[in-house]
């Protein structure tokens, strides 16, 4: 780090420059973050950005009475400097350091950066979350868990998509403007300069409220896997009776083949097919095979009886007209006999035999 003598805003202009471009790679970048050489960016960026807040600091550049249409063009885009160390801190992985930390960090970071934004009049309706109790303290009856309350998750959900909306037309700002900003550096307009400045603090402000978000819901979980890991809370995984274990129902045609298969079959049967149908007879899926064969019986034995009645009856009527000498019934017997005469026994239609 310079010596306090030795800063100037030029110095410190340069400075934050080149820890700007080096935060950009290092977000463009699609390098796995936990290994060495990011690391090492990570932090020395880190650092790069520690020396500006200092600068920022024994300069004196933003003052407490002023509010943003107050502050000179070249100076807004240092409240970023929060914001950025937030960023780059979360992505600090070191084995050594619980995440816990690292989180509780980038916290401070994010309120520090969002406090500036709402104090400087950037965005004045700002409403800035207070950081959540520690989950590692005992639970208060207040912090217990309990009916989960649907209003303030339906205003979070709200929120959250018009904060999505509100960032998305902002990017597409940005995007136009960026190309202007690079292309005309030191001879732009200052409306066009300041106007990119405060879109782009506006949105990393939106993003800040989604990191923060993010984090209350992830300290539990982190502070839940220490617990484990110390053996102060149960494991998940052992929670709860064991379950039975899976058996394959394979059915078998007879008892016979069902032992034959033996255990070194793959999918063991467990029921032969009367086995089957036994058990589904006792949990009433299927009738009972006596009831139905009786209901058959029964069915049966009213046919036969309707069949042999009709029989009997159509006799009865037949002896009847035998012995009364009915007309159409002796007519019926000679025609018959003429037609036994005239036609042999079997002569029928012969066509295409021999």
């Amino acid at each position: 780090m310079a010596e306090c003598h030795d800063w100037s805003e030029d110095t410190l202009s340069a400075l934050f420059d080149q820890a700007l471009k080096a935060y950009e790679s290092l977000m463009d970048s699609s390098e796995d973050f936990r290994t060495d050489a990011f690391q090492t960016r990570v932090k020395t960026t880190i650092l790069m950005l520690e020396d500006a807040t200092r600068a920022v600091s024994i300069l004196d550049i933003f003052s407490r009475n002023e509010r943003v249409h107050e502050m000179a063009t070249p100076h807004l885009p240092l409240m970023l400097l929060p914001a950025l160390l937030a960023q780059l801190q979360s992505k600090v992985f070191d084995p050594t350091t619980p995440r816990t930390e690292t989180i509780r960090i980038a916290e401070i970071y994010y309120r520090d950066f969002l406090e500036r934004i709402r104090d400087y009049d950037v965005m004045p309706d700002l409403k800035v979350p207070e950081i959540a109790q520690d989950p590692s303290d005992e639970e208060t009856p207040e912090s217990a868990p309990g009916k989960p309350d649907l209003a303030k998750m339906e205003r979070e959900r709200v929120a959250k998509i018009q904060r999505f909306k509100t960032l998305k037309t902002l990017e597409a700002r940005i995007k136009d403007l960026r190309p202007l900003v690079q292309a005309q550096e030191g001879s732009i307009d200052d409306d066009v300069l300041r106007e990119f400045h405060l879109k782009t603090l506006t949105s990393f402000a939106l993003n800040a409220l989604d990191e923060l978000a993010s984090f209350d819901m992830e300290k539990p979980i982190l502070v839940h896997m220490e617990k484990v890991r110390q053996g102060q809370a149960p494991d998940p995984k052992t929670l709860g009776p064991p379950s039975r274990p899976l058996k394959p129902v394979i059915i078998t045609r007879d008892a016979v083949q069902k032992e034959v298969f033996g255990l070194g079959y793959k999918n063991v049967p467990i029921f032969s097919i009367e086995e089957f149908y036994e058990q589904r007879v006792r949990d009433g899926w299927f009738p009972d095979p006596k009831e139905v064969k009786k209901q058959q019986n029964s069915l049966q034995d009213k046919t036969n009886a309707d069949i042999k009645a009709e029989e009997e009856e159509e006799e009865r009527v037949k002896e009847e007209k035998e012995e009364q000498d009915d007309p159409e019934e002796l007519a019926r017997k000679r025609y018959m006999d003429d037609y036994k005469d005239e036609h042999k026994r079997g002569e029928g239609n012969r066509y295409n035999k021999g």
